[in-house]
């Protein structure tokens, strides 16, 4: 996994990404909880287009749930067909 994390930043550094800021939904009956869109892009030969949508929710832990449950949807982003 090491050399995928530094593919990543050299990628970065060569300015072949997309990370814009991550946006957040809040609940105001419910402050400790809330859904994170993670939206990134990745151009070269191993292009993808992608977003991490992850919801954090605390008071799960108390019934038995994980705090916490994410999904990931990627995309070709020359058709923009999901993979």
């Amino acid at each position: 996994f090491i050399s995928y994390v530094q593919a990543a930043y050299l990628a970065h550094e060569a300015g072949r990404t997309i990370n814009p800021d991550s946006y957040f939904l809040r609940f105001p009956e419910a402050p400790a909880n809330r859904i994170i869109a993670l939206p990134a892009s990745l151009s070269g030969e191993q292009a993808v287009s992608g977003i991490k949508w992850i919801s954090s929710f605390p008071g799960n832990i108390e019934t038995g749930l994980q705090r916490a449950s994410a999904v990931l949807i990627l995309n070709d982003p020359l058709t923009g067909y999901a993979f």
